[in-house]
């Protein structure tokens, strides 16, 4: 447990020093990137945390990017993965949507007449923004929308949640006539900072394979 301690006071110092200098050394930022690597490839859990927890907190974005990235790539900690997962969902504004692959039956029926099935893709190009707000960084829950969230003058919002390493949501509506729900699920690809996964419009009789990329 000293040992611990002794390594969390260090990983502290490290980013006291990065953030109160107005000026870093090509060196002394060299050794400041090498201990938060260090920390983060500690054998011990607690170690790698802590100092994961640090490099968010500090008042350095570069550190923090680095951090995550590090993070991110210890495919053998899903725990600090998990962690990193959340840092960057909780910190952001919105995510990004990549359609990759479209399992629509190509045609659904409304109003008696048969229509093409693939409104999203044909309305977003093959993307779109989900905006994130109120995150709750103890339940892991957001709310969620789109600019396609929106009938009438009246913004519908939607929910998300954030699991372990899986991001799921439902965003409202994705055109002007009716309020139609999609909703998705990712999981944290094993060797990328990508989300893959699946979404489906029920109302609009769609599925579709997506991707969000961490960091888009």
């Amino acid at each position: 447990m000293k040992r611990v301690l002794l390594a969390v006071a260090i990983w502290a110092a490290t980013f006291e020093s990065a953030t109160s200098q107005t000026f870093v050394s090509p060196a002394d930022r060299q050794a400041q990137l090498s201990r938060v690597e260090d920390g983060l490839n500690s054998g011990d859990q607690a170690t790698r945390i802590s100092t994961l927890e640090a490099a968010v907190a500090a008042n350095d974005p570069d550190l923090r990017q680095f951090a995550l990235n590090q993070s991110i790539a210890q495919t053998k900690d899903p725990v600090l993965r998990g962690a990193a997962f959340r840092a960057i969902i909780g910190s952001a504004a919105s995510f990004v949507v990549t359609l990759t692959k479209n399992f629509s039956s190509g045609f659904m029926t409304r109003g008696g007449a048969r229509i093409q099935a693939d409104g999203l893709a044909a309305a977003t190009g093959g993307s779109f923004e989900v905006h994130i707000a109120n995150f709750d960084r103890t339940s892991g829950t957001f709310r969620a929308y789109s600019s396609f969230s929106v009938n009438l003058g009246k913004l519908y919002v939607g929910d998300g949640t954030i699991s372990g390493q899986r991001l799921s949501f439902r965003v409202p509506g994705y055109d002007y006539a009716d309020v139609n729900a999609c909703s998705g699920t990712v999981i944290l690809s094993a060797d990328r900072p990508v989300l893959v996964g699946s979404m489906a419009c029920p109302a609009h009789q769609e599925a579709y394979s997506i991707e969000v990329n961490l960091f888009n």
